[in-house]
């Protein structure tokens, strides 16, 4: 996970919410309180209009579905999704044992249109917007 975000995040912080977010209700010190499923941060880097986005998908089973509105002051035209993946939800890796990889998945959408991203579950990702 760390590679993938060494590698393919930005540096630069950029203002971003999400407006939809199905969420779980979780027990925490006594009290109960809703977590989404969903996390994502969006970033760039120094010199580059690149958008950098990293989504988090929380529910162990299932996809979540991600629309971004990226506006028109800057036209983008490729996009790729960088996954950390492995054969179950408890892979990992470690010395001598090599479970989780990263996966790069291109996309392709109608530029004039918003971009909709389908994330695996309990899954880890950076989009690459160029």
């Amino acid at each position: 996970m760390f590679e993938l975000y060494i590698h393919h995040l930005g540096d630069i912080i950029v203002d971003s919410w999400l407006s939809e977010n199905s969420a779980f209700d979780v027990e925490m010190a006594g009290k109960t309180r809703s977590v989404p499923y969903v996390d994502a941060v969006a970033t760039k880097r120094m010199g580059s209009n690149d958008l950098r986005i990293a989504l988090v998908n929380r529910h162990p089973d299932q996809m979540e579905s991600v629309s971004l509105h990226l506006g028109s002051a800057i036209q983008y035209s490729n996009a790729v999704l960088y996954s950390v993946v492995g054969d179950s939800k408890d892979a990992y890796n470690d010395i001598g044992r090599e479970q989780v990889r990263i996966v790069e998945q291109p996309l392709s959408w109608n530029m004039n249109s918003n971009l909709t991203v389908e994330i695996q579950p309990h899954s880890v990702n950076v989009l690459v917007i160029t």
